[in-house]
């Protein structure tokens, strides 16, 4: 992630070029469209952070402690990739061409990331 995240810059700052063909899209991606994937991406990273805070994991513990340890946990990843999916949404909503089928997939990377960072 880390190395994503600074690929952003080195593009925009190192590279003389009009556009840019990821593969990734439909559009042919300018440098504000670079700046502006870079710029999501670090607010999918602050929701993430900012779902950590807001789950309990011990009242998620208390609802699902039933099922056993890999069903609380997934639960709780879930629960944190939703509260993120829904900041994510709210910020980005109509500036991102298809985000609901995608966030949450991007928050869950996310999650682990700073988990694991």
């Amino acid at each position: 992630m880390n190395q994503y995240i600074a690929v952003h810059d080195k593009l925009v700052e190192s590279f003389d070029f009009d556009v840019l063909i990821s593969g990734h899209e439909q559009i042919l991606a300018t440098k504000d469209h670079i700046q502006t994937n870079k710029q999501f991406t670090m607010n999918v990273m602050t929701n993430a952070i900012k779902a950590t805070q807001q789950v309990d994991f011990a009242q998620i513990v208390q609802v699902y402690g039933f099922e056993g340890r890999a069903a609380v946990f997934d639960r709780y990843f879930d629960e944190l990739a939703q509260v993120c999916s829904e900041l994510t949404i709210e910020q980005w909503q109509g500036k991102i061409n298809d985000l609901e089928p995608f966030i949450e997939d991007h928050c869950m990377a996310m999650l682990f990331y700073v988990m694991i960072d």
